[in-house]
């Protein structure tokens, strides 16, 4: 599994493998600041040409804006370490974090 945290200022580098369908985001707080969470990925099912959205798929994204900063953090694949990862604890995790060490 993986915990990949990005942070851009102008937004982020994204293919269509990355949008998520506007009825999958959860809009969510992290402190006073606004966020979306989403659990689900596209995926091409063996025999299918087009990509379905997947919404029990192990892949978690949480995004806010702090401070004019973009932050992503995603949470993909199988890893007992961070099962605890869910959207609470990931948003605990988002609380704790600033873009101004």
């Amino acid at each position: 599994g993986h915990l990949i945290i990005i942070q851009a200022q102008s937004g982020f580098l994204q293919s269509e493998w990355d949008s998520v369908p506007a009825d999958a985001v959860l809009p969510v707080k992290i402190g006073e600041l606004d966020g979306e969470f989403s659990q689900g990925r596209f995926v091409v099912y063996a025999g299918e040409t087009v990509a379905t959205w997947e919404p029990n798929a192990r892949m978690l994204r949480l995004r806010w804006v702090q401070d004019g900063v973009r932050i992503e953090m995603t949470k993909t694949g199988y890893a007992e370490a961070l099962d605890y990862l869910d959207q609470a604890g990931m948003i605990e995790l988002a609380q704790s974090l600033t873009v101004k060490p």
